[in-house]
């Protein structure tokens, strides 16, 4: 949303408006005081890549600059129900009614014929993503909302936000990938789905979260993390932000080749 971390509060603010007050943006954040915790990927969830050795070596690099600017030591976490983050954003995004994903590719005026849309889409006619009718498809024709298994998830992601919210409390930040991949190259998603499972799950949890740039990889691909804290601490993630902004450069122009 933004190029530099220093204009993400005052963005924020816009967007919050009359709730911003609950976020303490104003709040000055003491670096030194945040309590840094940690995981590499996802714990070897199928179906999704696994991190890039160059993403796992930038998390290397971000806690080793905390450990000596702010002598902060990160906590490496183990939380395992993360390995499940696809099923538990499914079953999030699970409606109990007809309004689906595929309502709402029709600006909520109707039901997307996802079939017809399919041809369409091979026919370069169709004005949806692959991907966004893939989802639609996965959806209508997956998990059942209200089902045993579908109750079964809703709880397990119940489990998983008390289980971030007993660990960050008001003064915690996690540290995780946004991606598993560099920044994935044109339709390459459409071979690798799911691989948006990394800030899916953070999205359906309601946490704030802030993806942080840290260069490019010996490709020339940006890479990054992102930066995760409980409830209404927002500040947080966005001090957390300018200060790897400071560390590591923040966001690099790209290489224009004539």
């Amino acid at each position: 949303m933004c190029r530099y971390a220093q204009d993400l509060s005052l963005t924020l603010k816009i967007i919050a408006d009359k709730n911003a007050d609950l976020l303490k943006l104003n709040q000055k954040v003491d670096i030194s005081r945040i309590k840094l915790y940690y995981m590499e990927d996802d714990g070897g969830q199928y179906l999704i890549s696994p991190v890039d050795p160059e993403i796992k070596d930038a998390m290397r690099r971000v806690l080793n600059y905390f450990e000596k600017a702010h002598k902060i030591k990160a906590t490496k976490l183990s939380i395992k129900k993360l390995k499940k983050s696809t099923a538990l954003w499914l079953a999030n995004m699970t409606c109990k009614d007809d309004k689906d994903f595929s309502y709402e590719l029709t600006n909520r005026k109707g039901h997307l014929n996802i079939w017809l849309e399919f041809i369409k889409w091979m026919l370069f006619m169709s004005n949806h993503t692959f991907v966004a009718l893939f989802t639609a498809t996965f959806e209508k024709f997956g998990l059942k909302h209200g089902s045993e298994k579908h109750v079964r998830l809703i709880q397990q992601s119940k489990d998983l936000y008390q289980e971030f919210k007993d660990i960050l409390g008001e003064d915690g930040v996690f540290l995780y990938p946004t991606h598993p991949t560099a920044a994935p190259m044109h339709h390459e998603p459409l071979c690798k789905p799911f691989n948006f499972s990394y800030t899916a799950i953070i999205n359906v949890l309601g946490l704030p979260a802030t993806a942080c740039p840290l260069g490019l990889n010996k490709q020339g691909l940006p890479i990054g993390i992102q930066v995760v804290a409980g409830l209404f601490q927002d500040r947080l993630t966005l001090a957390i932000a300018e200060e790897l902004e400071r560390g590591f450069g923040g966001w690099v122009p790209p290489a224009i080749v004539a």
